[in-house]
Order: C-alpha cells, then structure tokens, then sequence
C-alpha cells in the first residue's frame, strides 16, 4: 500500500516545537506511525518538515519559509510586540499552503492510495480533496472547537470528509455539536513499550506531568499534597507566558515554598521514564473533558497506577480498582459507579488514601496490572493496525 502521511504544520520542525508543545505529542505520534508502516513493507511518504526522523521518505518543499526568518512587510495597524508573531503565523501559513499543494500533486502523480492528514485543523487539505480523487482521512486531536471561531466554520463546511477521533468521548462529544460528521473510526493512541523500564515497586512521592493550566487541575494537586503531607513532584514546562499568567502567580507560585511540593520544569525524554516509574502514583485531577491522556499511558508503561478525575477520556483508559482509582469531579460531573464514592476534593484524598494504604503485594498487583493493560490495548503495534485497518476500509470504499 502507497500511503501519504501530511503533517505540514511549521511547528513540526524541530527548532520550533517548544512554540506548541502540543506539535511534539502529535509529531511523535505520526513518526510512530510512519515507522511502523514501513516496517511492514508498505510504501509511506512523509509530508512536512525535512528534519523529521523517520523510517519513512520525507518530501518537503519551500525550506526556506522553516529556516529563513522572513518578517512581513512593516505595517502601521502591527505593534511591534506583535510583528514577529505576525511574521511566523505568515510564514506558517505560506508553508503550508506550499507543502500541502505539493503533496496532492505528488500523490497524484505517484499513485498514492490514501493520504492521511495527521490533523484535522489543516483546512487546506479539506479543500485539496474536493479537488483531486485520492481518498483522505484526517485525525482530530483537539476538543470541539468553540462557536464562531474558524475551526467551527471548518467542521461545518467539511463534516462529510473522513475523521478519526481518538475516544469514545471524544467521538461523541464531535457528534453532539456536529451530528452529520462522518467519523470513520475511533483509534486510540499507542506506546513504544520496547524501552519503558517496569518496576513493582516504587519511592513514595505522586507524579504530575503536564501544562500549568487551571484545565489540568495542578493546583488542586498542589493543594491535597501538601493538605494529605504527600510529596509531589511536579514535571511542567514553565514558559514566560505561564510564569506571567494569574493563573500561576495566584495558585502555583504561593504553594511553592512548600517541602512538600518539588517543581522539576520540563524533564527530558531520557529521563521521563524514571521519572514515571520511581512514583507512587500518577495524580491527574483535570477540570476540562480530555480528548486522550497520552501520560496515562506512559504513566501506567512503567507500572505506577493513575488517581484522576473521570473525564472525557480517561475512564477508557483507566480501570478503576485495578490500575488505578477514578473519582467523579463533582455531582454535574458524574461518570460512573466508582469505588471512590465521594465526589471533588474528598474524593481524591480518599483515592491517595487507599493507593498509600496498599499492602505491598496488592500495590505490586496493581502495577502489574497497569503495565498488562497497556499491553492489551494500546501499544503502537495495536495502534498501526486499526490505523491500517480503517485504510483498508476506505481504500475499499472509495
């Protein structure tokens, strides 16, 4: 199978990623992908940035809009705070319209037998496959956009073309607001287990990892690990933005001082693994419906159970009881029949309270239990197959 992988976004390169950490997640996802494909004897193309690593040939074009620092032209109605962001959105947008165009032309020319767009937000490649027959299929990776917002616009216009949403929640959350849109299937992500080292055992502090926003819920954390006397070591990449935000000066910042709380900033990918798996447990009381808690996964790889709220996704992810412990946020927010029966703050504190009193042979049960379910359900292997699966299917269709 000829297979076309278009993820044209600037922020795929390497130098800009740290611009949208998000990018990296998806970008990593893709690579995984295109490796495994290729792996399998089938013939993949990667459209987008040169320096992607990959197994998979790479195309890209107009290289001198990702390395050359081209500012537009000097307007009176642009502050100078906002030029260079002006400039790179410019850019951004120059690439892509490049790159995408090439790609379709490309495939075309080359009998590619399905291109698949990495990310549903690159409107361009809706408007490329109106005009040319290869058959496309694109993934959703953020929450349903807000009304009047471009994005919206976006959906509305192109909710027949193919779409993969990557939860049960996440499909349905797309299908209540766009009740025409036309998912061809639910693909969860997957993990490279072949490098995650596993443990039964751990040290004693609870793990968060992930952006210093209200929607991931670290102050909460904040706040029942120095209310239980827990340690919590926090992995967060604290850029200017949130360093400047009210968010943080009013919630994190005052809570630093605390001997309980260690804020480790954004830790490297060689150290990640550790840094999951010599913890206790894996805290994630998020606000917001998350679409996929790609940390879960990781969290669970390396042995150490989840305590989280049960939104959006991760109810699919995590099985109470035996991987962790889920607690509903609040009475408006009501998932399930867990076995934490408080709600919000209290139930949290009770779910710390019986991951901290677990026998060591139920713990160690319990890690093993995480690492296994990964296992069955969301490996890359597991992921590369329904992927190819649902190809299959279109091809067939089309």
């Amino acid at each position: 199978m000829k297979i076309g992988i278009l993820i044209p976004s600037i922020y795929m390169r390497d130098s800009l990623a740290s611009l949208r950490v998000s990018s990296t997640v998806k970008l990593s996802l893709a690579v995984a992908l295109s490796n495994q494909l290729t792996d399998l004897g089938h013939e993949v193309y990667v459209f987008g940035p040169k320096d992607i690593r990959t197994k998979a040939t790479v195309v890209s074009s107009d290289e001198a809009l990702l390395f050359e620092n081209f500012t537009i032209d000097e307007q009176q109605d642009i502050s100078p705070e906002a030029f260079e962001k002006v400039s790179l959105y410019e850019r951004k947008k120059l690439y892509e319209i490049g790159l995408t165009s090439f790609a379709y032309d490309f495939a075309e020319k080359n009998n590619i037998d399905i291109m698949h767009h990495f990310h549903s937000l690159g409107y361009l490649s809706h408007y490329f496959t109106r005009a040319y027959s290869i058959p496309t299929v694109f993934t959703i990776h953020n929450p349903p956009p807000s009304a009047k917002t471009l994005t919206h616009y976006e959906y509305e216009k192109f909710c027949d073309h193919r779409f993969i949403t990557i939860s049960q929640s996440h499909k349905s959350e797309y299908l209540s607001k766009y009740p025409q849109m036309n998912i061809a299937d639910v693909i969860y992500h997957g993990v490279d287990l072949s490098n995650i080292p596993f443990s039964e055992s751990s040290d004693n502090y609870l793990a968060f990892i992930g952006r210093a926003t209200e929607d991931k819920g670290l102050d909460i954390a904040i706040e029942l690990s120095i209310y239980m006397k827990k340690e919590l070591q926090v992995a967060s990449w604290m850029s200017d933005i949130v360093l400047h935000s009210d968010y943080y000066v009013s919630k994190i910042k005052p809570h630093l001082h605390s001997k309980y709380i260690t804020l480790k900033g954004l830790i490297p990918p060689d150290e990640k693994d550790n840094f999951y798996k010599n913890a206790k447990g894996f805290i994630f009381p998020l606000r917001w419906s998350e679409p996929f808690g790609m940390v879960l996964l990781e969290s669970m790889s390396t042995g150490t159970p989840v305590i989280a709220y049960a939104n959006g996704s991760i109810p699919e992810i995590v099985k109470d009881g035996e991987t962790g412990f889920l607690v509903n946020m609040d009475e408006t927010h009501t998932t399930g029949d867990w076995i934490v029966k408080k709600k919000g703050h209290e139930g949290l504190m009770e779910a710390i309270s019986l991951l901290y009193s677990l026998s060591p042979e139920k713990y160690a049960q319990m890690r093993q239990n995480s690492r296994k379910h990964v296992e069955n359900n969301f490996t890359e292997e597991i992921m590369v197959q329904n992927h190819l699966k649902l190809y299959q299917r279109i091809i067939k269709k089309s």
